[in-house]
């Protein structure tokens, strides 16, 4: 069997594309197209390793293993590292959380690029299987023969069409496990308990920093604050702009925390500073059978599924 260079990298530059893109998908990452294009070439250029025999199993799984963090560290940057200064104890314990949180990210990743890429190779092999195509496979790639090549587009194609269904539909359910969770905000060394929601609705920035902004009660606020000396709350104030369907934009009143930390489930997340803008009024959720503190902004749990 022939095997042409151009289609072998071709078949596996669009493939790599594709599982790159839901690794993202499914983990809340956003990338540049430049860096996707990258990681995808990177699994095309990869894809020639067909042709060598890479003793024992071990080695070859070392390979494997090194190229799938580099296509991934490729197409999807770390999130920043913050580099420990001499603070005081609770600020370099947020700091570590923080590149803990980094190495995590990362690692879910690459666990997202295995998922997908098993789901992949096993519709590929489905489509092989049953259509009779002949092909080549070794080191985890495979080649299809030129005639084939309506066939393969469309196996990618429904490959893709089925992962976006699959990734929508457990989106759906993750996000409504994350409507409720608990919060915490600390202001001057004190830690304040808060019930939350997160609302969908809620992309409220700030204009200054571009920070995620939540919108607590106006009870809590004034327990907050409250805690405060007049100095220190005119240094913390700010303002936030907002606009909502039905109304005219205006202005609303905030103040900027130390922290606030998030737990949905197992999983706690810490955003440090945090802006926070006070409304009006109190909190009630959408069955109105209770009431909550704090209204999350929606990036702030994230779209991640694992």
């Amino acid at each position: 069997m022939v095997v042409y260079a151009e289609y072998l990298f071709l078949e596996n530059f669009i493939t790599g594309l594709i599982i790159l893109y839901f690794s993202g998908r499914i983990c809340g990452r956003k990338t540049k197209k430049i860096r996707l294009c990258a990681g995808g070439a990177l699994c095309g250029l990869f894809s020639f390793t067909l042709f060598v025999n890479i003793r024992p199993a071990p080695v070859s799984l070392f390979v494997k293993l090194v190229f799938s963090v580099l296509a991934v560290s490729t197409a999807f940057s770390p999130l920043p590292f913050r580099a420990k200064r001499k603070k005081s104890g609770n600020e370099n314990c947020r700091l570590s959380a923080h590149n803990i949180s980094c190495w995590r990210g990362q690692l879910r990743l690459l666990l997202a690029f295995y998922i997908v890429s098993f789901a992949m190779g096993g519709l590929t092999l489905a489509i092989v299987y049953l259509s009779g195509i002949k092909g080549v496979l070794g080191n985890g790639y495979v080649y299809m023969e030129a005639p084939s090549y309506i066939s393969v587009t469309g196996g990618i194609t429904a490959s893709a069409v089925l992962m976006k269904i699959f990734v929508k539909c457990i989106g759906n359910v993750i996000r409504r496990q994350k409507l409720k969770c608990r919060a915490r905000l600390e202001l001057q060394g004190k830690k304040f308990e808060l019930s939350a929601y997160t609302d969908t609705g809620n992309s409220l920035r700030d204009p200054l920093s571009g920070a995620p902004v939540s919108v607590i009660s106006r009870s809590k606020a004034e327990e907050i604050i409250g805690e405060m000396t007049k100095e220190e709350a005119a240094r913390r104030c700010c303002v936030i702009p907002f606009s909502a369907a039905g109304t005219r934009c205006g202005l609303m009143r905030g103040f900027r925390a130390d922290s606030l930390a998030v737990k949905a489930g197992d999983v706690e997340k810490c955003f440090s500073p945090a802006v926070i803008a006070v409304y009006e009024g109190e909190f009630a959720s959408r069955d109105a059978e209770e009431s909550f503190d704090i209204l999350l902004n929606k990036e702030i749990l994230g779209g991640e599924l694992i």
